[in-house]
């Protein structure tokens, strides 16, 4: 069922198992770093360095808030161990999953893989088992194309 704050425009697909995570309130925002990785070559006689072009990455951030609708007070928890399990290959030959983010139109075919999944539970109540309220949840995604990209590709 979509969230009633988000109507289901912001989730998160595990692409090899298809489980989605909805994100239940929207974000206040969503914070992009693109960082090309250069080489200083340096030049004989020459004051500054040439550059090259080594690589690069792109990453996200998402600030995701969680609170408790059910009954027992554990979906907060639920919700984030779906989350951490994004960052944990399943056996020996099973890479961590990619994921597809859906927020809006901002993102379109980009693949993604969970680099950082950091939490903070609050408002924890004795009448549920000490099962928190509340959770914030701070996660970070680095862009893993299936191709490389282009200038064209970041243009589109």
């Amino acid at each position: 069922m979509a969230s009633k704050y988000t109507q289901g425009l912001i989730y998160i697909t595990n692409l090899l198992t298809l489980e989605t995570i909805e994100a239940q309130y929207v974000p206040m925002s969503l914070v992009g770093n693109r960082v090309a990785k250069l080489a200083e070559v340096a030049i004989p006689s020459k004051n500054t360095p040439n550059f090259h072009f080594t690589g690069g990455s792109e990453e996200i951030t998402l600030k995701l808030d969680f609170f408790a609708e059910d009954i027992t007070r554990t979906e907060v928890i639920s919700k984030v161990s779906q989350l951490k399990a994004l960052t944990i290959k399943d056996g020996k030959n099973n890479p961590a999953p990619k994921v597809k983010v859906v927020f809006g139109d901002i993102f379109q075919d980009e693949r993604w893989v969970v680099k950082n999944v950091r939490y903070e539970f609050s408002l924890f109540n004795n009448f549920f088992n000490m099962n928190p309220n509340m959770c914030i949840v701070d996660l970070t995604l680095a862009l893993a194309p299936e191709k490389d990209l282009t200038l064209r590709d970041v243009l589109r």
